[in-house]
């Protein structure tokens, strides 16, 4: 499973994510009945969001996942409309872990906007700046792990075994072979 985090600004000031339910009675009723989870910020604090996802020791790499990220029902990265799955032309989502974070989203081609906490319904946010109101407000973000057939053919078990003088030789089920000490 991919670890997820939400930083702020600074790397060495990460923000956990609560749980709206776990504050229902101190947040708008709309809120509660949306659910999700919710970062903590101050107005006007920007952010960016960092992912990763751990080696998986007998592959030799870190599962992928797509993630794609939305602020309004925009999608971060192309700037375009939400859309359900995932789109090639053009790429809407990040490879994790290649592309490890988001620091902002797409306003047209070559503008980008940092991530910063603005009030809902004043104007300010991207939303209501890119569609002319506010009806979704926030981040959306949709995680898709690689299907594990996927994963398995491009990426088999490696066998362990006993190479010359002690060493370990990792072996996988493809083609390519390699020593570690």
């Amino acid at each position: 499973m991919a670890r997820r985090s939400l930083c702020q600004t600074n790397p060495q000031l990460q923000s956990p994510l609560r749980h709206v339910d776990d504050f229902q009675e101190r947040l708008p009723e709309a809120w509660a009945q949306h659910g999700g989870v919710m970062l903590p910020m101050f107005q006007a604090e920007a952010m960016w969001l960092s992912f990763d996802s751990e080696e998986l020791e007998d592959h030799g790499v870190a599962w992928p996942f797509a993630v794609k990220i939305a602020t309004g029902k925009r999608s971060a990265v192309t700037g375009e409309a939400w859309s359900e799955g995932l789109s090639r032309d053009p790429q809407d989502d990040l490879t994790i872990p290649d592309q490890p974070w988001l620091d902002g989203y797409v306003v047209e081609k070559g503008l980008i906007r940092q991530f910063v906490a603005m009030p809902l319904g004043e104007g300010y946010t991207a939303e209501e700046q890119l569609m002319g109101s506010a009806t979704v407000g926030g981040l959306q973000i949709e995680v898709r792990p690689m299907r594990r057939d996927a994963f398995l053919a491009r990426w088999p078990k490696q066998k362990r075994r006993l190479g010359p003088r002690g060493m370990v030789e990792l072996c996988c089920q493809a083609a390519v072979c390699w020593f570690v000490g």
